[in-house]
């Protein structure tokens, strides 16, 4: 299934790596290995990593809204809230979240745009609730989730945090001064159509942060480790995580490349719509 860039409409390009058998996600919803292939390619102009596969578009889809946080599955050892009440309890040395949180809430924009009201949050795709509890410690916003897997509705009950469980839409009555997607862009199979729409829901001063798994992984990983499952359908570089952005209506505001407590290499960044 060949495929254009999503960057510059490339539809040539060079072959990374290949998989010649479903991998454990896909094999979650069935995928066989009849007829099957999935491969990372490079775009021959911009260098832009994405992955082209035998699968159908949306075979993934039910894989979000049942077993992806699910603890009787092969890759999970905790329930979501187990996970969840565990990662609260991490020290600030121990904790990914609270170090991102921490690099958000030094950014200067931050400190450059108070208001006497309580600021929103809505985090897309943000289930185990993480990052969504650890704004509202540290940055004080009243924070709400939207995310598919019904996993995460006791955040709602017992922690006072809005959980939508739904796949993204942008029908919301309220618009929202930050909106997060951690680790989300690359799971999906239109980046930038969530882009354009979120902007519906963002006030003339919010702020976009956004996470993604860096490219670098290709330089630093082996091909079958899980940063490159079938999951993840992009890799982005600094450069072309701007450009996409940028294509979709935002100005960067601050970007950071790092290497996570789990060895997982990322790319951090704040946006705000033009």
């Amino acid at each position: 299934m060949k495929k254009t860039c999503i960057i510059c409409n490339e539809a040539n390009y060079q072959i990374l790596t290949s998989y010649n058998s479903p991998d454990i996600y896909e094999k979650s919803v069935n995928i066989t290995k009849k007829k099957y292939y999935r491969k990372w390619v490079s775009c021959s102009r911009c260098k832009f990593i994405y992955s082209i596969y035998s699968r159908k578009d949306n075979a993934l889809d039910k894989l979000y809204s049942s077993n992806y946080r699910n603890k009787n599955t092969r890759w999970r050892t905790k329930t979501n809230e187990e996970k969840f009440k565990w990662l609260t309890n991490l020290k600030y040395s121990q904790s990914e979240t609270k170090k991102k949180v921490k690099w958000i809430k030094n950014q200067p924009i931050l400190h450059n745009n108070k208001s006497a009201t309580k600021k929103t949050l809505l985090d897309v795709g943000g289930g185990t609730g993480i990052f969504a509890y650890e704004c509202k410690k540290a940055l004080g916003y009243k924070p709400s989730i939207i995310d598919p897997d019904p996993t995460g509705k006791y955040l709602e009950k017992n922690y006072g945090i809005k959980y939508y469980c739904k796949i993204y839409d942008n029908k919301f009555k309220t618009k929202f001064d930050f909106i997060s997607l951690n680790f989300v862009l690359e799971h999906l199979l239109n980046p930038k159509k969530i882009l354009i729409d979120i902007k519906k829901n963002m006030k003339s001063k919010s702020l976009l942060y956004v996470e993604v798994p860096d490219c670098l992984a290709f330089t630093k990983k082996r091909k079958n480790d899980d940063i490159f499952n079938s999951c993840h359908l992009w890799f982005f570089s600094t450069k072309s995580l701007i450009r996409m952005l940028e294509i979709c209506g935002y100005k960067k505001v601050s970007i950071k490349k790092t290497k996570t407590l789990r060895g997982h290499y990322s790319i951090m960044a704040l946006f705000r719509a033009k």
